[in-house]
């Protein structure tokens, strides 16, 4: 389920030397986080209409490939099959909406890439404008998932970019 949240531009900021940050939504650049070379680091189990669609791990160390999961579930109550990953397979387990999400990687770790995830299914993408006291831009940049993680990161780079384009 999409959760987009974010108005299409949003002022997240006024900083001392006059300079505005603001973030901006542009879902027409929807790219899979994972076509530039990156995989996966856990392997997903979307329900969509009552069914699952699998997202499969390329970790070639992930114990079980989710088409195996995929049965399991088919046979047995999803709390079983949660558990059974949990237990015999030392993974870390996420239910999320009906979603099930399991990896090697700490839940931390896991919710942030679900988070990612859930950005890239509902095209929530954009980036951060800096405007100067005049609303001229000063500096922006784009192609960011606005994920809480990648928003976090996102108002870093543009306070660092205010300050530095205050002093030019």
């Amino acid at each position: 389920m999409c959760h987009c949240h974010y108005r299409v531009r949003e002022h997240v900021e006024t900083l001392d030397n006059g300079t505005s940050i603001f973030i901006e939504r542009d879902s027409d650049w929807i790219e899979s986080p994972y076509d530039n070379g990156d995989y996966m680091r856990m392997s997903a189990l979307i329900r969509t209409r009552g069914s699952y669609d699998t997202y499969d791990s390329c970790d070639e160390s992930m114990p079980i490939r989710s088409d195996i999961v995929l049965c399991a579930l088919r046979e047995h109550d999803s709390q079983v099959v949660v558990r059974w990953l949990r237990i015999f397979y030392s993974l870390t387990v996420v239910e999320k909406g009906g979603d099930i999400y399991y990896s090697r990687e700490p839940e931390r770790d896991v919710l942030a890439e679900i988070s990612l995830l859930d950005a890239w299914r509902c095209g929530d993408t954009g980036g951060w404008v800096v405007e100067d006291r005049a609303g001229e831009e000063i500096d922006s940049c784009w192609g960011f998932y606005l994920s809480d993680s990648e928003r976090a990161y996102m108002i870093t780079q543009a306070r660092e970019a205010a300050e530095k384009g205050a002093d030019e």
